[in-house]
C-alpha cells in the first residue's frame, strides 16, 4: 500500500508540459475569401522586398517564416502593412480584404485568434475545402502541433 501511495505521489509531482513537435518557424495561414466589392481585384504581398504570395479572391496558403518580427506589405493606391512579431512554434492568421478605392481598391490585413479563425472556417465552405485540400480535416488539425500538451506520467 505504501508503494502505491508513493508511486501516485511522484506521479502527480512530475506534471510536466511539453510541446508538441517543436518547430524552430512559425507559420503563417494567409486567407481572403470572396466579396463583392474588390472581387476582381488582386494583390502581392511582400515581406521588406521579397513577394511572399499573391491575393486573389478566395486565396488560402499556409506559409513557413523565421521567427522575428517582420511587416508584410501590399501597394496598389496606397501602401497598407501589418507588422507580426513571429515567434518560434506559433502559427498566426492574416485575412486579406480589399477597401474601396478611387481607380483600384485598398488592400487590408487583418490578424485573427485561433476562436475567430474557427467560427470563419465553420460559416465558409470555401475554407473548409481548403483547409481538406492542404491536409487538414478542420481547425485543430492544422493548431494541434502548436498547442502546449500537459503529460502526467512517472
Amino acid at each position: 500500500m505504501k508503494r502505491i501511495i508513493t508511486g501516485f505521489a511522484i506521479s502527480t509531482l512530475l506534471t510536466f508540459n511539453l510541446v508538441a513537435q517543436e518547430s524552430p518557424k512559425s507559420k503563417v495561414v494567409f486567407f481572403r475569401t470572396f466579396n463583392f466589392f474588390g472581387g476582381a481585384i488582386g494583390f502581392n504581398v511582400f515581406s521588406d522586398t521579397t513577394k511572399v504570395m499573391r491575393f486573389k479572391p478566395q486565396t488560402f496558403k499556409i506559409v513557413d517564416v523565421e521567427p522575428k518580427p517582420i511587416r508584410l506589405w501590399a501597394e496598389t493606391e496606397v501602401k497598407r502593412h501589418v507588422d507580426i512579431d513571429f515567434k518560434s512554434n506559433h502559427i498566426y492568421f492574416v485575412r486579406g480584404k480589399v477597401g474601396m478605392g478611387l481607380f483600384v481598391g485598398r488592400p487590408q490585413f487583418e490578424t485573427l485568434t485561433v476562436d475567430e479563425f474557427r467560427d470563419l472556417v465553420s460559416k465558409k465552405k470555401y475554407l473548409q475545402k481548403q483547409l481538406k485540400n492542404a491536409g487538414y480535416n478542420n481547425v485543430d488539425d492544422l493548431v494541434k502541433p502548436f498547442e502546449t500538451l500537459k503529460f502526467t506520467s512517472l
